[in-house]
């Protein structure tokens, strides 16, 4: 009996698994719309009128040809995003780190972003960082 119920609980440990990676990570867009142009998109920051001072760096949409696969215009060594791999992201370096490789924490002029947004951006580059 007990050998039939490590059996279920097995059962039960991998389809939580498989959901959870099932889980679809958000568009792009979304990103754009609900953080980068509420959070990243100032005069002073990520707009086309002020990238060549923020790292040559323009978060208004559309962004995906400006970060993934894109080396940063401050660390060289780094790339902005890298597809599947947020640990390997500058971006979420630089929005989780308190002291990243170069410059501050993002958002400069404001609190760090929520969790939750931070996670949506986590999930979308764990996802690929479709052009979505």
């Amino acid at each position: 009996m007990s050998k039939k119920r490590g059996s279920i609980g097995l059962v039960g440990l991998t389809l939580a698994f498989t959901l959870v990676a099932c889980k679809e990570p958000p568009p792009l867009s979304q990103i754009e719309q609900q953080i980068f142009t509420r959070s990243c998109n100032f005069s002073s920051c990520h707009s086309a009128s002020a990238a060549a001072g923020a790292g040559g760096l323009n978060l208004e949409s559309p962004s995906f040809a400006k970060l993934v696969n894109v080396k940063s215009g401050v660390v060289s060594s780094k790339t902005r995003v890298v597809p599947f791999d947020p640990d390997q992201s500058y971006l979420m370096e630089k929005l989780t780190q308190t002291r990243p490789t170069a410059g501050g924490r993002m958002p400069l002029v404001s609190d760090p972003l929520p969790d939750e947004e931070i996670e949506m951006i986590r999930e979308w580059i764990a996802g690929g960082a479709l052009n979505n």
